[in-house]
Order: structure tokens, then C-alpha cells, then sequence
């Protein structure tokens, strides 16, 4: 098992750079297929009916999920609590911290996402900071 771990985990903390919606989608399915402890996402209300399938594996192994979504969700499947759309914040929020190892600040705006994923912890502890501000009314 640390051997998989350690193979999708850099050595070294790394910053990616997103810049497409189909971008953010393959991180975030990528990250919350392997997620052995805890997810935790903040995402437009459209993400949630792609994520669905992703959320399978984790949700049967009893990874904690914490999802919030920016919009009403009309899926049966996920239990996801709606936030208001916060004002200080460029677009909508997608942001995202998978097992306190790797995670998404990002913004959607149209059709368009940009952000940065990451492996740093500092980046790490900013998108936890971020999610629990905009989701404290929740």
C-alpha cells in the first residue's frame, strides 16, 4: 500500500497549473479515486452528476466525504451541502483537499476554470482554509 501511495504522491511537493474545466475534472477524478481517509470539495453544482461514478470506490471503503457544492445538487447519490456563492471570490470556488495530501484552488467562470493543483503543503493548508471559510454558513 506505500508503495502505491508513494507512486501517486511526487517525492517533492509539485504546483500544476489548470487551466481547462476538463483538466480540473481528471484531477479531481484521479485524487478522489485513490483517497484512502478524506475528501473534501467545494464545486459548481455541475461537477457533482460527473463526479458521481469517481465517489463510488471511496464512499464504499468509508472515506469521509465533506462535499459542498455552490448550487442545488439534484443527485440522490451524494449527500451535498449547498453554500451561497461568495462574494469574495472570482467566479465560482472549485477547491478541494484529498487524504491532507494533495489538493485543487481553482475558479469557474463560464465555461472557463483556472488554478493550480498541488502536492505543497502550504497550498494544501490554503485550499482547506478556503473550503472551511466558504462553507462556514453551512
Amino acid at each position: 500500500h506505500r508503495e502505491l501511495e508513494a507512486l501517486a504522491v511526487p517525492a517533492t511537493p509539485a504546483l500544476v497549473e489548470v487551466n481547462s474545466s476538463r483538466a480540473a475534472l481528471q484531477l479531481l477524478q484521479h485524487d478522489i479515486a485513490r483517497a484512502d481517509d478524506s475528501v473534501t470539495l467545494l464545486a459548481p453544482a455541475e461537477a457533482f452528476p460527473l463526479l458521481v461514478p469517481t465517489f463510488r470506490r471511496p464512499a464504499s471503503r468509508g472515506v469521509t466525504l465533506r462535499l459542498f457544492s455552490v448550487g442545488a445538487v439534484a443527485s440522490p447519490a451524494l449527500d451535498v451541502t449547498e453554500v451561497p456563492a461568495p462574494d469574495a471570490w472570482p467566479g465560482v470556488p472549485l477547491c478541494c483537499v484529498v487524504d491532507g495530501r494533495s489538493a485543487l484552488v481553482a475558479s469557474r467562470s463560464g465555461n472557463e476554470v483556472v488554478g493550480h493543483w498541488s502536492s505543497a503543503p502550504t497550498i494544501i493548508a490554503a485550499a482547506r482554509l478556503t473550503i472551511d471559510a466558504l462553507t462556514r454558513t453551512a
